[in-house]
């Protein structure tokens, strides 16, 4: 966790002068602690080496994975925005289509409104 990598972050991990169980515990899965006083063996050093090589292959696939999630996502984004984009252009083309139809209608009502106030002259005139 955090508290680990602030012990990192403090201690040179190429210094073996330094507090190796510090060194050691702060890579899970290694040996916890060296168990010795003065320098590690060349065994304790090749499975810090393997560890962490185990550790970096892990780290490296998860970016690929991630990556790749990270591709598919964006690539989803981009047809979703072309389809809204699109759905956009539609509900505008609607809307204008609706305004021409209302004037059409309003000028419909008129003509009609007129036509029967003729038609109500007409009749009371005879």
């Amino acid at each position: 966790g955090p508290e680990r990598m602030e012990r990192g972050r403090n201690i040179d991990p190429l210094n073996f002068s330094d507090d190796k169980s510090e060194v050691m515990s702060s890579i899970p899965g290694t040996l916890g602690t060296l168990g010795t006083l003065g320098r590690p063996s060349w065994d304790e050093l090749q499975l810090v080496q393997q560890r962490l090589a185990e550790r970096f292959v892990k780290l490296d696939e998860g970016l690929r994975s991630k990556d790749l999630q990270l591709e598919d996502l964006t690539k989803r984004y981009a047809e979703l925005a072309a389809k809204n984009a699109d759905a956009m252009r539609r509900a505008e083309a609607a809307e204008e289509e609706v305004l021409v139809l209302r004037k059409a209608l309003a000028q419909s009502t008129e003509e009609l409104q007129r036509l029967k106030r003729r038609e109500n002259r007409g009749l009371s005139d005879s």
